[in-house]
C-alpha cells in the first residue's frame, strides 16, 4: 500500500462518517485480534469483553437487517441450517439431561452466531464499500499483534511450551496467532500481486517470520498450502518466483529456527499411545500418539450420545482424557452435534468452496484476485481442521468471513448489474 493509498484511506474516515456502520464494523474487526488474549477478562463479574464485542456485532447485524436489503445466498442458507441444527442438538441434549443448556453451550452458539453476523454485515455494507480500502484497513489489525510479537522476540517472553519458546503476541495461544498471520498473509499477497510494491514483500516476510516463531506445525502447513495455491493461480512469472521464494523462506526458516525442527519432530513422532495415557501428558515426545489416543477416545464416546444430535456443543472437552479440545474439527462436530451437525458443516464448507472457485473468474480483476487468494486461505483452513482446532479461533474467523462476505456481496452486485444491462 503506497502513501497515496494510505492517505486516501485516512481521508475516507471523515467526521460525517463517524456513525456509519461500515466504520464501526471495520473498527471492531481491527480491534478483535488485539483483544484475543486478554479479552476474556470479565466485566462486572459476568460478561467478558470478547463476549460483549460479539453481542455488539449481533446487534449491528440485526439493525442492518431491519434497515437494509439483504439477499440470501446459498452460503447463508447452509450457514443458517447449520446453526438450526446446533440449536436443535443443544435443546435435544438438554432435554435428555433434564436441564437447561450449559453456559458453554450458550456461549458457543452465540460465538458462531457472531461469526455469521460478521459475514452478513460484510455482505450488506459491500454494496457501497471500497473493497481496496477495506482490505488495507483490515491489514491495520496486524500492527498491534506484530508489535507485541516483536517485543516478545526481543525480551524472550511469550509462552514456554514443552521447552520451546513460542510467541503468541496478543493472542491466547501461539497456534491462534500463527493462523491469524496466515489468513492475513492472504490479504498481503493480494496487495502484492495487485500493486507489485516491494513494501508488500517486506510485510509478507514479517508475517512468515511470525509464523516461524510461533513454532506451530499446523501454521507452517497452512502457510505452505496458501503459498502453493497462490503460486498456481497467478499467471505472471515474476510473481510466481516471488511466491516460491516466500515459500522457501518459510519452510527453511521454520526448520532452522529454534524450536521449529523440535516441534516438527514432536508432532510427527508416533510414540507409544499407552505410554501417553499412563503419563497423562500430551506435550513432548509422541504428540502424534496423544492425538491418536484423543481421537480414538472421542470416536468411542460418540456412542454415549444420540447419533443424529450428538453429545452437545463443547462436550468434546468433557470426554477427552486430557480435558482439551478435539484437535479435529470434523470429529468434534460429529461428536458434539451428531451426523446432522457434521453433514451441515461439510455442506457449508462445500458452498464456500464452490463460490470462491467460481468467483476467481469474476469480471472485476480486484474481486477475482482476492477470490483466488481467499480460495487458498480457505483450502489451508479446511486442511488444518483435520488435526487442529481451527473453528475455535474467533479473531481470524472474523477476518475470513468478513472478506468472504464482501466477496459474496460484490459478486452479487456485479452479477445484478450485468443482468440488468443485458436485459436493457
Amino acid at each position: 500500500m503506497g502513501l497515496t493509498s494510505v492517505g486516501s484511506a485516512v481521508k475516507s474516515l471523515n467526521l460525517t462518517s463517524a456513525f456509519r456502520p461500515e466504520i464501526w464494523f471495520l473498527g471492531l474487526l481491527i480491534l478483535r485480534p488485539s483483544l484475543d488474549g486478554k479479552g476474556n477478562l470479565l466485566i462486572g463479574g459476568t460478561l467478558s469483553l470478547l463476549a460483549l464485542l460479539g453481542v455488539v456485532i449481533l446487534l449491528m447485524f440485526f439493525i442492518l437487517l431491519l434497515t437494509r436489503k439483504y439477499y440470501i445466498h446459498i452460503i447463508d442458507l447452509t450457514f443458517m441450517c447449520w446453526i438450526l441444527v446446533l440449536l436443535a442438538s443443544t435443546l435435544f441434549v438438554s432435554n435428555n439431561r433434564n436441564s437447561y443448556p450449559t453456559p458453554m453451550m450458550f456461549k458457543e452458539i452465540m460465538r458462531i452466531l457472531s461469526i455469521y453476523s460478521v459475514f452478513g454485515i460484510a455482505k450488506i455494507i459491500s454494496v457501497k464499500l471500497n473493497v481496496i480500502r477495506f482490505v488495507y484497513w483490515l491489514l491495520l489489525g496486524l500492527v498491534i499483534p506484530i508489535g507485541f510479537a516483536a517485543y516478545q522476540v526481543v525480551t524472550s517472553s511469550g509462552q514456554l511450551i514443552a521447552n520451546v519458546h513460542r510467541i503468541d503476541a496478543t493472542f491466547s495461544h501461539p497456534n491462534s496467532f500463527a493462523r491469524f498471520l496466515v489468513v492475513t498473509l492472504g490479504l498481503s499477497l493480494w496487495a502484492l500481486f495487485r500493486t507489485r510494491y516491494w513494501l508488500w514483500i517486506f510485510v509478507c516476510i514479517i508475517q512468515i517470520a511470525g509464523v516461524i516463531l510461533t513454532a506451530n506445525v499446523s501454521g507452517i502447513v497452512m502457510l505452505t498450502l496458501l503459498l502453493v495455491a497462490a503460486c498456481l493461480q497467478v499467471g505472471n512469472l515474476s510473481l510466481r518466483l516471488i511466491t516460491v521464494t516466500l515459500l522457501v523462506i518459510g519452510i527453511v526458516g521454520f526448520f532452522f529456527a529454534p524450536g521449529g525442527r523440535q516441534r516438527f519432530e514432536e508432532q510427527m513422532s508416533l510414540g507409544d499411545p499407552q505410554d501417553v495415557l499412563e503419563r497423562h501428558d500430551f506435550y513432548g515426545r509422541g504428540t502424534l500418539a496423544w492425538r491418536l489416543v484423543q481421537w480414538s477416545e472421542l470416536w468411542q464416546a460418540r456412542r454415549d450420545g444420540n447419533a443424529w444430535f450428538g453429545l452437545g456443543l463443547k462436550s468434546s472437552e468433557e470426554v477427552s482424557p486430557w480435558a482439551v479440545e478435539a484437535h479435529n474439527d470434523y470429529l468434534r462436530f460429529m461428536l458434539e452435534t451428531g451426523i446432522l451437525g457434521l453433514i451441515m458443516f461439510c455442506l457449508l464448507l462445500l458452498a464456500v468452496a464452490r463460490f470462491l472457485y467460481n468467483a476467481r473468474k469474476n469480471a472485476n480483476t480486484d474481486i477475482a484476485l482476492l477470490s483466488k487468494m481467499w480460495f487458498g486461505v480457505f483450502f489451508a483452513l479446511v486442511a488444518a481442521s483435520f488435526a487442529a482446532n481451527v473453528w475455535d479461533g474467533t479473531a481470524y474467523l472474523y477476518y475470513f468471513w468478513a472478506v468472504l462476505g464482501v466477496l459474496v456481496g460484490r459478486s452479487t452486485l456485479l452479477a445484478t448489474i450485468q443482468l440488468r444491462d443485458h436485459v436493457n
